[in-house]
């Protein structure tokens, strides 16, 4: 069985300052977030690549690695130990994948330190490594997005998320995935042959409140 949420972690959601959370450029809703360390924070994806792929951040825009003080390496990682075991139960998964894109050359598409949790089941995908591609091309149009936004420009904002949600899940050959868990991380919606949409606000609030009601229930 994975292992018990850390105590260290809460399972409060609400934000500070009116709900919306700071991910380098991008505006979180604070419902999106279903676990906090003490200096960082788990939050469901708007387009994940598996079901259950999650992000962990530090609260504090840091762009690297590098930049980030001792306690909030630590505590990012406890963070992702703690989202990891949940999310990993949760979607019925053997394994967890945890990657790191430090720096724009690595793929990183937002300029936030984060770390990538993807619960991992047998023939989720056709070759285990495909999850790298699959990163590779959602980060490119996600920094597009991301570009886009911070100079203003909606038309460009628009094709950028348009280009995100025609990335599929190429050669994938999903394995059955729990009901309930389809259920909350609606990722089996759109075309086969492009993969699924980009999840509505109400989506992930919902994917978010189904893990909150877990990790509560886990702690008891």
């Amino acid at each position: 069985p994975a292992a018990a949420a850390s105590p260290r972690s809460t399972v409060d959601g609400a934000a500070p300052e009116g709900g919306k959370l700071g991910f380098g450029p991008v505006s979180l809703m604070s419902a999106q977030v279903f676990l906090r360390g003490q200096l960082c924070r788990a939050f469901v994806n708007i387009k994940p690549v598996l079901p259950g792929h999650v992000l962990v951040a530090p609260a504090r825009s840091v762009a690297r690695v590098s930049s980030l003080t001792p306690a909030e390496l630590a505590d990012l990682f406890e963070t992702a130990r703690a989202a990891g075991a949940l999310v990993q139960a949760a979607h019925r998964a053997s394994a967890l994948q945890l990657s790191v894109q430090d720096g724009p050359a690595s793929g990183q598409s937002v300029p936030h330190v984060h770390v990538h949790v993807i619960p991992r089941r047998p023939g989720d995908l056709e070759a285990g490594d495909d999850v790298y591609s699959l990163l590779e091309a959602s980060s490119g149009v996600i920094a597009d997005a991301v570009r886009a936004g911070s100079r203003g420009d909606a038309a460009g904002l628009d094709a950028a998320w348009g280009g995100l949600s025609g990335l599929g899940r190429a050669g994938t050959a999903t394995a059955a995935v729990d009901e309930a868990a389809t259920q909350h991380t609606q990722l089996d919606d759109g075309d086969p042959s492009t993969g699924p949409r980009l999840r509505t606000a109400s989506e992930m609030s919902e994917e978010a409140a189904w893990y909150l009601s877990l990790a509560s229930s886990r702690s008891r």
